[in-house]
This record gives C-alpha cells, structure tokens and sequence, in this order.
C-alpha cells in the first residue's frame, strides 16, 4: 500500500508524532512524507524508509496563513499527490493549508487525518 503522509506545521508532540509514524509504516507500506521544512530532523527519521518532499514554511503562524494563501502551495501538494498515486492520504495535524485542499481531494482519495 502506498501512503502520502502529510504535516505542513506544527512542532513539538506531532512532529515527533510524524516521524514515528512514517518508521512504523514504512516497514510494511511504501510511504512518502510530505513535511514543511522546518519539520524535518533526520535523527527522528534514521531508521525510517520513507521517501520525502519539503515544501518551504515557518513555525511563524503569519509565514502559514501567507502559504495557505498561495496557490502554488495547492499545486505543489497536488502534484505531488498525482505523480505518487497514492492509496491513502494520512495528513497530521489541523492546520489551515490542508483543511481546504482534503475537500478537493476526498472524492479521488481515501484520507486519514490525526
């Protein structure tokens, strides 16, 4: 099963949260995280095998509502999503940016949110 999984902000509990989750997963599941850049720290992902993609962002709540603004946030995710055909969106996190994109993409994919 191939699984996109998504946190665009955040920080502390759900960022640990991701990582171990994408471990976990990706020992039985092709698995692709999709993270704000700030998001990453490699030692949560060592023994990780997942796949990654960085979309720039800030733990700045005004930097987030500037992203979840602009169009070309929703592109990027959207072809990402498209080239990796996912079965399963898993977005962590409420935020602002994926809130309305889940509308679109709920009638092409299944998603999970946590």
């Amino acid at each position: 099963m191939k699984i996109v999984l998504m946190q665009l902000m955040g920080r502390g509990g759900a960022q640990l949260y991701t990582s171990q989750l994408a471990t976990q997963l990706s020992k039985t599941n092709e698995v692709v995280v999709v993270l704000g850049d700030y998001l990453y720290e490699k030692s949560h992902y060592e023994t990780s095998k997942a796949r990654f993609y960085f979309l720039k962002n800030y733990p700045s709540y005004l930097v987030m509502l500037l992203m979840g603004m602009n169009p070309l946030t929703y592109i990027t995710l959207y072809r990402i999503i498209r080239q990796e055909k996912p079965d399963i969106i898993h977005v962590v996190h409420e935020d602002l940016i994926l809130g309305m994109f889940l509308v679109v993409l709920n009638k092409r994919y299944t998603i999970v949110t946590t």
